[in-house]
């Protein structure tokens, strides 16, 4: 079946509480980690300047054994329900037993009808629809390639990007996103025409160039591509305008296939095989040879395997230690009179593990869990707080804990084992919690998850340290968001700046929607703000501050200092200033134009005086550590 979710900037989402970005409409039935995980996956960066590009991806996603295809398409919607613009994601899932048989993903970005553009109405559910009634008016991507034939005069280069070690990062300077998309569709129905399903074998995106590179994708095109770089994390890059004018080469029976859309019968037994390592199959590992081939590899592989064998023994019996090498507790006797002199026995330290590296969002998800009461190792947190809760809520919270749980009867709840099997056993439970004024957990074995209560999550909110482990704002919002099951758009990270005398500055806020040029941005403007003050206070000094604080060391403040003390005159703004300078000097940094963001926020957390702050609906819950 084919499955469905949408997700965008809606007053209120389709999951109990969510606003903001959420979903708003899903597939009934879908996985609650499966959602999740394309949660994560909706992004979509607008263009600095002019009109946002339409964003199309295909990839592949797996979680607990279970593997989908997902093919996307988000793009800008305009001006949501606050007046700011926002985006819209739709996400479209097939099983990976689904028969897509004689369709390719390009053809079901470009050309299927159901895509959404905009979202108006409240949440709400889908029916799993059969692909085959979906797909049944696609337009084919059919050879020879005309696409690539109109933009580059030689068809064949629709078969060159087959042998670039992958990731390939497709550029083009004027092409729009359809248009580009539509050349890869023709790229990959020359691997479809030798063998049915190949298509299915190239995770790719096309958007635009604000758009950063996944990962998981072997092709990634970018247009309009400004100037002559490339994308980061791309290994090669084909740039349409090197095309053009010139011939294409490669395999000959592949060049006829784009050339003339002819040859099918002799290469229907090629399997398409990424470069660069990435896996080919849908499994995740490199298709096997076949047929003779597989038999000659089979033999080079026992002769290989008999040489390395006989290396080993070889060895073995040519090299013979003197003393035991197996670490073995041996009695040394006490060495004897005279000359003779016994070595010092070699110790072997075998080294502890590492201690495990704990993200942002397992630091706060252990730490709720420990407060409420839980013990229990946990892999994902769901939050109850306040003082009063409905039982309608806790309903609602439980029903979330336990989708897809098949037995709930082994349950550890606040009183000990518990089984909320039967619905009527969960509507005790709910009424019997919703009393309680105290924290309290409930544990779900099956499912490594857990629902834990705390009355008001910001008491002890200074003793919870969070480490930041390196991370920019936004993945750490992020990190915690895929720890605990909330609404995303209720965290947000708080920056406070000590104040200077008696100036004081706003914090800066950051919500998971900011890029990492917004705050970077904010923390810029407090620093020209102070460096202001800083420039009035040294001109009050009078005529012996001539010239610019900024390109005076402090050997030459403290020799400025002492000559105006000498001079017997009213040393107030003198003090005034150097109390800011020492101030400027001492916590206040420039963000560095090269650096990563993580880097600059790695710095701004280790100036003293400057905290980070945690919140979950505007009450500090934590504070970030470097």
């Amino acid at each position: 079946m084919a499955l469905e979710l949408i997700y965008t900037s809606a007053p209120r989402g389709l999951r109990a509480g969510t606003s903001g970005y959420c979903t708003v409409a899903q597939t009934r039935g879908l996985r609650e980690d499966l959602a999740a995980a394309l949660e994560r996956r909706s992004l979509f960066a607008h263009e600095s300047k002019g009109e946002s590009p339409v964003y199309f991806s295909f990839r592949n996603v797996s979680l607990g054994g279970s593997n989908w295809r997902v093919l996307s398409r988000a793009r800008d919607a305009g001006l949501d329900f606050t007046g700011r613009r926002h985006f819209l994601v739709h996400h479209l899932i097939l099983e990976m037993a689904e028969d897509v048989a004689g369709i390719q993903p390009a053809e079901i970005l470009l050309g299927w009808k159901g895509w959404c553009e905009t979202w108006n109405g409240g949440p709400e559910e889908l029916v799993a629809r059969r692909p085959e009634a979906l797909f049944r008016d696609l337009n084919q991507i059919r050879l020879p390639a005309q696409g690539w034939k109109r933009e580059t005069g030689d068809a064949a280069w629709a078969v060159a990007v087959h042998g670039m070690p992958s990731p390939v990062g497709w550029l083009a300077g004027q092409l729009a996103p359809e248009e580009l998309l539509g050349l890869m569709g023709e790229s990959t129905a020359v691997l479809e025409a030798k063998q049915k399903g190949q298509s299915w074998l190239v995770p790719l995106d096309v958007g635009g160039a604000a758009n950063p590179v996944p990962k998981d994708c072997l092709w990634s095109g970018r247009t309009p591509w400004p100037g002559s770089g490339k994308p980061a994390g791309v290994r090669s890059v084909l740039r349409l305008e090197d095309c053009r004018g010139k011939l294409a080469g490669g395999p000959p029976e592949e060049i006829l296939l784009a050339r003339t859309g002819q040859g099918l019968a002799k290469t229907t037994s090629r399997v398409f095989q990424p470069q660069g390592g990435r896996p080919s199959r849908e499994d995740g590992y490199p298709e096997p040879p076949r047929g003779s081939a597989g038999r000659k590899y089979k033999t080079r592989f026992l002769w290989i395997l008999m040489v390395l064998v006989a290396i080993a023994v070889g060895g073995r019996w040519a090299w013979r230690p003197k003393e035991p090498t197996r670490p073995v507790e041996v009695e040394i006797p006490p060495a004897p009179q005279g000359d003779i002199r016994v070595p010092p026995q070699e110790v072997v330290a075998h080294p502890l593990p590492p201690p495990p590296v704990v993200s942002p969002g397992q630091a706060l998800r252990q730490s709720f869990w420990l407060e409420a009461g839980g013990r229990e190792p946990i892999e994902r947190l769901h939050l109850l707080f306040g003082k009063v809760l409905s039982v309608a809520l806790i309903e609602d919270e439980l029903s979330l804990l336990l989708r897809d749980v098949t037995d709930a009867r082994g349950l550890r709840g606040p009183e000990g084992p518990i089984s909320l099997q039967t619905s009527e056993e969960q509507k005790r439970f709910c009424r019997e919690v919703a009393r309680r004024a105290a924290p309290w957990t409930l544990y779900v074995p099956e499912a490594g998850r857990g629902l834990a209560y705390l009355p008001d999550p910001s008491q002890g909110a200074a003793g919870r340290n969070i480490p930041a482990q390196g991370r920019a704002p936004g993945e750490i919002l992020q990190d915690i968001s895929r720890s605990i099951f909330l609404d995303p758009q209720r965290w947000s990270l708080l920056i406070q700046f000590p104040a200077i005398g008696e100036l004081k500055f706003m914090p800066v806020r950051i919500v998971p929607q900011d890029e990492n040029r917004l705050w970077i941005t904010r923390v810029e403007q407090h620093r020209t703000q102070i460096q202001r003050l800083r420039q009035e206070a040294f001109h009050r000094l009078g005529p012996w501050a001539a010239g610019d604080p900024d390109a005076m060391d402090e050997r030459e403040m403290r020799r400025l200092a002492k000559t105006l003390r000498g001079q017997g005159d009213e040393t107030r703004p003198l003090e005034d200033f150097l109390a800011i300078d020492a101030d400027y000097r001492r916590w206040w940094f420039s963000p560095y134009v090269d650096a990563s963001p993580s880097e600059n926020f790695r710095r701004l957390l280790r100036t003293p005086g400057v905290e980070c702050v945690l919140e979950l609906d505007g009450l500090a819950v934590g504070r970030l550590e470097p």
